[in-house]
């Protein structure tokens, strides 16, 4: 048990040591957050709800939290669909 304990603690550091985040992109411009949330993994993308309010990455209107697509770069990152129309979000 403290082999398994220990062995998590190592890989714990590990991750922090050189796990590194950076933003792609500033999907809701301004002070407002975009809120990303419920973020999934499929076929190296990673799909994830965020909120453009300010318009500014969704054609200038305010669609609410959306679903949308990232590849890690700026160029790769975008609304996937506004699932539900208006700014109540999806």
């Amino acid at each position: 048990m403290k082999k398994i304990y220990l062995l998590q603690v190592l890989l714990f550091a590990f991750v922090l040591s050189y796990g590194q985040v950076n933003q792609v992109i500033d999907i809701n411009s301004g002070t407002a957050s975009s809120n990303p949330r419920n973020l999934f993994v499929h076929n190296g993308n990673i799909y994830f709800s965020a909120d453009d309010s300010s318009g500014s990455n969704s054609g200038g209107a305010d669609l609410g939290a959306e679903l949308w697509i990232t590849d890690g770069t700026a160029a790769g990152t975008s609304l996937v669909k506004d699932i539900r129309t208006g700014s109540s979000g999806s």
